[in-house]
């Protein structure tokens, strides 16, 4: 019971463990024998999440459109590609908020690391689009830009209307924050 209030392990694996409990055998060797323990790493969850979101674009189009049920869909593939490890209650929220999170119109991102010191300022035409390609394992990255990635601690984004508008507030925050 512990194993779940943790997350340790899910609903479905604690009935599993129950029965060899009864059989005499201790829990967390149970665990650990049959490969059950859940996938609970925020970083972990969120690069599996960030490669299925990347193979899945009409997903992504799906929800913004109102289709609900692509998160669900989502979270399948997040779960075949964890082999059922990934917990599903956790990868949902991630996912939800990976969507929610990603504008589709231009604008600027800034990018910051773990001192929150702003380490990159770009503008795109679609936000959801060029920040993406960071992460993307097929974008071919330069040396540079894959040793900023992995200082990234967390996104800014600011939608404007237009390109043009992008460009100047770009602009302008690179002189701010030379």
């Amino acid at each position: 019971i512990n194993m779940v209030e943790k997350g340790d392990i899910s609903g479905k694996q604690a009935k599993v463990v129950f029965e060899e409990i009864m059989k005499g055998k201790d829990p967390k060797q149970v665990v650990e024998e049959k490969g059950m323990k859940q996938m609970s790493d925020t970083g972990e969850l969120l690069a599996i999440i960030q490669s299925v979101m990347d193979a899945n674009p009409q997903s992504i189009e799906d929800f913004k459109n109102g289709k609900n049920r692509a998160v669900g869909f989502l979270v399948g593939q997040v779960m075949k590609a964890s082999k059922g490890q990934a917990n599903p209650q956790m990868t949902n929220k991630l996912i939800q908020e990976e969507l929610k999170k990603l504008p589709g119109r231009p604008g600027v991102y800034i990018m910051h690391d773990e001192k929150d010191h702003i380490i990159y300022v770009g503008k795109a035409i679609s936000l959801k689009n060029r920040v993406r390609q960071y992460f993307q394992s097929s974008y071919n990255k330069s040396v540079k830009i894959q040793q900023m990635v992995t200082h990234i601690r967390r996104f800014e984004y600011i939608v404007t209307d237009s390109e043009l508008e992008a460009l100047v507030l770009e602009c302008n925050l690179i002189k701010e924050h030379r």
